[in-house]
């Protein structure tokens, strides 16, 4: 098994099995201290195939798999066998949370569900992820990321108002519902061992992601109306955009009028003022603006002539600029952006690991920092292998030795 890590909850165990959600969970987990076990199919992972895939130790394997599964000791463990359903068994008794994530269906069949790991585990902190939780009428109903981000209502409110929603391109569910787990378990791991009771937690994806319309749900509470599809930000009626061009890229940035609102917008006309293109802005009184008479056509003569300017400028400059006035303002990065930031930098955020041949990739790390903490930011160690750690950790946590292990080999039962 790995190294003890330092980090905030250095010294706690976790197991982990099932689809990207809990991975992402566990990946969390693993970045603040917890040895993590990620229990995965005898012979390879489905998901190491997802798309996109990147070269690794002399295959390829899946660019999601492969950020997913940082800092872990990987379990090869057929647990649909009686064989590898006791060994999973053993391992759970040696730890302090679980987390699973499947269809209600296959968790009840290989009682996985939290109400069954905890039978007999007073202080275990055990959590379920699911499409759309344990009970209820949608419990059976298939939920992949697009069906989730419709159900949720993230679908909706994606794309131009007079056109289909789309999709946002990156699959949110896992990323979502790993995280609320992964701080669920957490919080209950607290009481946990204050109170030496722990907790059974059925998290819904579904759930997971309608709770991140953080301004969206209440549209419906305050205004008894659904918030609009938009790619702009809108004062009733009006249409402004939230997304510039310029020069090389795009970047964000919304115009702000009304009483003290308006003092935003003039930031940025006091900067075109500065190099010569304020193109008549500096007249206009932002604060005086209401939004209630502001009309179209007078909106869209602001939008032409911001664009102008964003448009005579790259995302670094324009980026620059704003620190430096105190303006709201922000580059819509790239991939190699986020690599090459340098406050990315500065923080280590991305580690170079090696892999079982010597190459080396960049991995993402933890995504907080402890002040003051000396020690308790653990750095990740490299994905590995399937089944890598199977023979030590069946061999501390399970008193499998050698010959037992042989067996359970020859019989497909672990790898």
């Amino acid at each position: 098994m790995g190294a003890a890590r330092a980090g905030l909850l250095s010294g706690y165990r976790v197991v982990e099995l099932g689809d990207p959600a809990a991975m992402f969970a566990g990946k969390l987990l693993g970045d603040t201290g917890c040895e993590v076990l990620r229990i995965e199919p005898p012979g390879a992972d489905r998901w190491q195939a997802e798309p996109p895939r990147v070269p690794w130790n002399g295959g390829e394997v899946s660019a999601l798999w492969l950020a997913y599964n940082t800092s872990k000791c990987s379990v090869a463990l057929d647990v649909t066998r009686p064989e590898g359903r006791a060994l999973l068994d053993r391992l759970i008794d040696a730890a302090d949370m679980v987390i699973a994530s499947a269809t209600p269906a296959w968790l009840e069949a290989q009682r996985l569900r939290p109400a069954d790991l905890r039978t007999g585990r007073a202080k275990l902190v055990a959590v379920a992820i699911t499409p759309f939780g344990l009970t209820g009428p949608r419990r059976d109903w298939p939920g992949g990321d697009l069906i989730l981000q419709a159900a949720g209502g993230m679908l909706f409110l994606n794309g131009n108002e007079d056109r289909a929603p789309v999709r946002i391109s990156e699959e949110t569910l896992w990323a979502q519902a790993g995280s609320q787990a992964s701080f669920v378990a957490s919080a209950a791991l607290f009481s946990a061992q204050r109170d030496g009771v722990g907790e059974g937690i059925d998290l819904s994806a579904h759930e997971a992601i309608e709770a991140a319309l953080v301004d969206a749900v209440p549209w419906w509470q305050h205004l008894g109306r659904v918030k609009p599809r938009r790619t702009f930000s809108g004062y009733g009626d009006i249409a402004i955009p939230t997304v510039w061009p310029c020069k090389d890229g795009y970047v964000c940035y919304r115009l702000s009028v009304g009483k003290r609102l308006g003092l935003r917008t003039l930031k940025l006309v006091e900067w075109m003022t500065e190099e010569g293109m304020d193109d008549g802005l500096k007249e206009v009184d932002w604060e005086a603006i209401s939004t209630l008479t502001l009309s179209q056509a007078v909106a869209d003569s602001y939008v032409r002539r911001i664009e102008r300017f964003f448009r005579a400028k790259t995302r670094q400059e324009l980026y620059a600029g704003a620190v430096k006035r105190y303006m709201i303002l922000f580059p819509v990065a790239e991939l190699s952006d986020m690599r090459d930031d340098p406050q990315m930098r500065a923080r280590v955020f991305f580690a170079p690991l090696a892999d079982a041949r010597g190459g080396t990739a960049l991995y993402p790390g933890p995504l907080f920092r402890v002040r003051g903490a000396q020690g308790l930011d653990p750095h990740p160690s490299a994905p590995r292998p399937v089944g890598a750690d199977t023979a030590d950790v069946l061999a501390e946590l399970a008193g499998v030795d050698g010959a037992a292990l042989a067996r359970l080999r020859s019989q497909g039962v672990v790898s």
